[in-house]
């Protein structure tokens, strides 16, 4: 059987309704006299004279239309289910991203859901005079939007994240070093030279940035406390690596490989050595 197949000239009915169809305008150029309308569950219909809607029919059965031969009568199917639909942007975007010599390419992909609740304005604005319209040309239409305004906030948004998250990843990695330094000097028990050997290695302001996200996700440690705890909160921290959990690699960079009272210890020596 045919998409339409099945169906007696005075019958007006959609047989299948398929997921991938929005709206199907019944075919006929004209409805014949004395005909009856089939909604089937999931379906509305819509009845058209000379263009004007003069009738929504929104519960399942079979229903006689008055027809007007002397007038355009045409019957409009809709597709009422929640209908959910895949799109992706058509090329990528390229992001000037730091350690990125020619850039990052992004593409962007997902879902929406749409279902029609306004049917003069869908009418309007989608079927038209089309027979059917379907969800691969809502898809053309929506991501011809979308995509233009999700490639503007890659763009102005996107570097910013993309930085966020090299920026995380340069003071994860630094950390772990820090630790490392930390198990190699800690022995001698002067947290002085180990504060020293790693400003040689990381330089002072690079220094002061890790300790301060350190100290800042560790906000509600009452070990790093006193004029330590004000001398890190005077120092600028990007706020979402301090406020970001998952997936955040400065997290999961071992904060408690070295216990926060000896944290306290080196901040004690690097506010010094700042001074």
């Amino acid at each position: 059987m045919g998409l339409f197949g099945g169906r007696m000239s005075n019958v007006v009915e959609w047989v299948e309704n398929s997921e991938d169809i929005i709206f199907y305008k019944w075919p006929e150029p004209q409805l014949k006299k004395g005909c009856h309308l089939v909604v089937r569950p999931g379906q509305n219909a819509v009845y058209l004279v000379n263009g004007r809607i003069e009738g929504i029919f929104e519960d399942e059965g079979c229903f006689d239309i008055d027809v007007d031969n002397r007038s355009r009568c045409e019957v409009l199917f809709v597709n009422t289910k929640e209908l959910t639909i895949k799109w992706g942007t058509q090329s990528p975007v390229t992001i000037p991203v730091q350690g990125f010599a020619t850039g990052l390419p992004i593409r962007a992909f997902g879902t929406f859901g749409c279902k029609v609740s306004d049917y003069i304005a869908a009418m309007d604005k989608y079927a038209g005079v089309r027979t059917v319209y379907t969800t691969d040309d809502l898809r053309d239409r929506v991501v011809s939007v979308l995509g233009s305004l999700l490639m503007k906030w890659i763009t102005k948004e996107g570097r910013d994240i993309f930085n966020l998250q090299m920026n995380a990843k340069e003071i994860a990695n630094i950390w772990k070093e820090v630790v490392k330094i930390y198990n190699n000097t800690r022995e001698n028990n002067l947290p002085e030279k180990t504060m020293e050997e790693i400003i040689r290695k990381f330089g002072l302001e690079k220094t002061k940035e890790v300790f301060a996200t350190v100290a800042a996700i560790k906000k509600h440690d009452g070990r790093i406390y006193g004029k330590n705890r004000e001398y890190m909160n005077s120092i600028p921290v990007d706020s979402e690596i301090v406020e970001w959990r998952s997936g955040n690699p400065v997290v999961y960079a071992g904060l408690d490989d070295i216990h926060t009272t000896h944290i306290n210890q080196l901040i004690t020596e690097l506010r010094k050595l700042d001074n």
